[in-house]
């Protein structure tokens, strides 16, 4: 049987092929870009910066992060 990995967000069990890794705290801000060097230190992050996701909560998530960037965007 292959391993199963729980979703962070809905703790479903996935198979790894089924599973994404997402960054806690954005790459991209959902203030906007601030510098590359502070992207750069997101994305490389310790492994505590990460969770694994099933794909369909890694969507929703980023989908709602997109969401508020445009939001702030609009409001700058």
């Amino acid at each position: 049987m292959a391993k199963h990995f729980e979703c962070a967000h809905c703790h479903m069990l996935f198979p790894q092929k089924e599973i994404e890794i997402n960054h806690i705290l954005p790459v991209v801000p959902i203030e906007g870009f601030d510098s590359w060097d502070k992207v750069i230190e997101r994305m490389f992050c310790e492994i505590d910066g990460l969770e694994a996701l099933c794909k369909p909560c890694h969507k929703l998530t980023t989908g709602q992060e997109n969401i508020l960037r445009k939001k702030n965007n609009a409001a700058k």
